[in-house]
């Protein structure tokens, strides 16, 4: 009897063991965006109502997720989760950015803690967008006005060309830019495309004093040449 019972309990001390040398504190490499309307990618700032993903490791064992101050509600998010993956929604309350103390993202699992910083949460009313183009026809050398919001600190404009490509657009010498206004110089030689114009902004929360950048997406145009 012992002599089955023995191995068996050295079987079980093992596993455990394994088991405990597995889970390792986690560790928040990248903060990812994941919406419909965004190709995924890093970002460096999120608003209310937006999905976040979140790589690195040793997510596994999740307890808490912790956003300025406000906890997520991880109960809908286990399905998805991995131990190199967690993906949540901010919800509409979570804590906005407003100091250097609250720019932080953080996991709180079964073997430990950590954090993300610095990560900013803006109030949707500081969120771009893009609502308008002047002309779907793109012809070389003609200015494009781009209507929106909250566009101020742009520095790229792309455009959709063939095969996947996006073709930058230099700025109209004639016109100035402004956060409601961009206008841009159709470029040459380029075959445009059904797709998204991209903007990229540059920057700066004076409350945190930090500096990022940001990029926003319009929605899917038919722009010939």
């Amino acid at each position: 009897m012992n002599k089955i019972i023995k191995p068996t309990l050295l079987a079980l001390m093992m596993l455990m063991l394994a088991s405990c040398q597995e889970e390792s504190a986690p560790k928040i490499d990248q903060v990812w965006i994941n919406m419909t309307t965004f190709p995924i990618g890093e970002v460096e700032c999120a608003y209310p109502d937006q999905t976040l993903c979140l790589y690195g490791s040793g997510f596994t064992g999740l307890q808490e997720i912790v956003v300025n101050g406000t906890r997520i509600d991880v109960s809908s998010t286990l399905v998805y989760d991995t131990d190199r993956n967690i993906t949540f929604l901010l919800p509409e309350d979570v804590n906005v950015s407003e100091s250097p103390d609250n720019m932080y993202i953080k996991v709180i699992t079964s073997a430990g803690e950590c954090a993300y910083s610095p990560f900013l949460i803006k109030p949707v009313s500081q969120q771009p967008s893009i609502v308008s183009v002047s002309s779907y026809i793109l012809v070389p050398g003609s200015v494009l006005v781009i209507k929106g919001q909250n566009l101020d600190g742009t520095k790229e404009v792309y455009l959709p060309a063939a095969y996947g490509e996006m073709a930058l657009c230099s700025f109209s010498e004639e016109h100035q830019n402004d956060a409601v206004s961009l206008y841009v110089t159709v470029p040459d030689g380029v075959s445009f495309a059904t797709g998204q114009i991209m903007v990229v902004m540059d920057k700066r929360n004076e409350a945190c004093g930090y500096a990022y950048t940001e990029a926003v997406y319009s929605e899917i145009y038919d722009f010939i040449n």
